[in-house]
């Protein structure tokens, strides 16, 4: 059994069961604990050194409430023996204490952690933590600790030298530039024309969604196994026409008697997902009328095709963390438009630049609740209010809440 075969929401009590049965040992990326840290300043620390040791490599599953196999000198010898359980616990108390610890006193934080208990019986549970190959690696251990950096190997966990802390350092850099980079390159074949299909000539909305396994694990799908799933709506504008290209698979609005689509959707080989839309804003540049930024459609817009493209990812065995990437292009002197700007209290102001280019998104898991989405996105929504003047986005209540009017 490899748990790497199902994704962390999916794994069950057999698997781990399974884990036993074929005495399956720990590794580089697997390791048996009989109990959970308990709450001692060792114990937390130990437990700050195994996550980062793995998210510092190449990620791997702790798993609690194992007994394992001794030698002649009655040392563990990392071979699975039983299920035994924890028992007398509130699942969800520990499950809060460790993530609490993890998001306190690691630096960064790891985006991406699941931990999940798998109940066993009416008081005992199984339970364990998937740790990610993270991207923003080397994370530092900030409670006290010997060394505030560990990595995960073949023989466990040891402290990181500094060659190896400097590589960390230059690995992470290096795939934060090719994400960037891919983001770059795709604007600036837009805004030159360079689409998969011919758009309307007018400002664009861009969509760029792309898990960071794209780069790390240098992902390439065979489109014929998912062409179904893939024929993704055109940027929220209902069923098009799609069709194979070099880069992958892209579905897109019907053409008008000019041959120009109102919007597509391109699906990388590699993952990576792009949506623009070309008339969003209006048909063309001659013809806008008013130039507004219609705020509260943009923002639904948005939030329904990410939960599109969460649920292909899920499908498709694509973990997270996703990179979330907004840009508008050719918007200058264009402002927000929504009915509470109308009583006054804040004034839009016109966009001062042709483009708009957002700062990325992380999102270290998947949202099925729209009300948890749009919690994540304002981090996205706010960014394009204020480059019409404004300090949020008004469709947010004093608590944070999404209310779109």
């Amino acid at each position: 059994m490899n748990l790497d075969a199902k994704r962390p929401a999916e794994i069950e009590l057999k698997d781990i069961q399974s884990l036993v049965d074929d005495e399956v040992q720990e590794g580089k990326r697997l390791e048996y604990k009989r109990d959970l840290p308990g709450t001692s300043p060792e114990e937390k620390a130990e437990f700050l050194r195994d996550v980062s040791a793995f998210a510092n490599a190449s990620g791997g599953y702790l798993i609690y409430g194992i007994d394992e196999k001794l030698d002649g000198d009655g040392k563990n010898t990392g071979i699975p023996k039983e299920i035994l359980g924890l028992e007398n616990i509130n699942c969800d108390e520990q499950i809060s204490r460790l993530t609490h610890i993890l998001n306190d006193c690691l630096s960064p934080r790891i985006s991406g952690f699941i931990i999940r208990e798998l109940q066993i019986d009416d008081n005992s549970y199984v339970i364990f933590a998937y740790i990610p190959d993270s991207w923003l690696a080397p994370h530092m251990i900030t409670f006290r600790t010997k060394s505030p950096y560990y990595v995960r190997t073949s023989r466990g966990k040891v402290p990181m030298d500094v060659p190896e802390i400097r590589r960390a350092f230059i690995s992470s850099a290096t795939l934060r530039n090719e994400i960037f980079a891919f983001r770059a390159g795709r604007i600036g074949a837009i805004l030159s024309g360079e689409t998969p299909v011919v758009l309307f000539p007018a400002p664009k909305l861009v969509l760029h969604v792309v898990p960071l396994s794209s780069f790390s694990e240098n992902l390439s799908f065979d489109i014929r196994s998912y062409e179904k799933i893939l024929r993704l709506d055109p940027f929220g504008r209902g069923a098009g026409d799609n069709r194979y290209n070099l880069d992958g698979y892209c579905t897109f609005t019907p053409s008008d008697d000019k041959g120009r689509s109102s919007a597509y959707t391109q699906f990388f080989r590699n993952g990576c997902i792009e949506s623009v839309d070309s008339r969003f804003f209006g048909d063309s540049f001659e013809d806008l009328g008013n130039k507004f930024i219609r705020a509260t459609g943009l923002e639904i817009r948005i939030l329904n095709v990410i939960l599109e493209y969460q649920a292909v990812f899920s499908k498709m065995m694509v973990a997270p963390p996703i990179y979330v990437m907004l840009s508008l292009l050719g918007i200058k002197d264009f402002k927000i438009s929504h009915k509470d700007l109308d009583f006054g209290y804040h004034e839009a102001r016109k966009v001062d630049r042709d483009n708009i280019i957002i700062r990325e998104l992380e999102l270290g898991e998947y949202y099925e609740n729209e009300a948890d989405l749009a919690s994540q996105l304002k981090y996205i929504y706010d960014q394009v209010w204020n480059s019409s003047g404004l300090p949020r986005s008004l469709n947010f209540d004093k608590d944070g809440h999404w209310n779109p009017h």
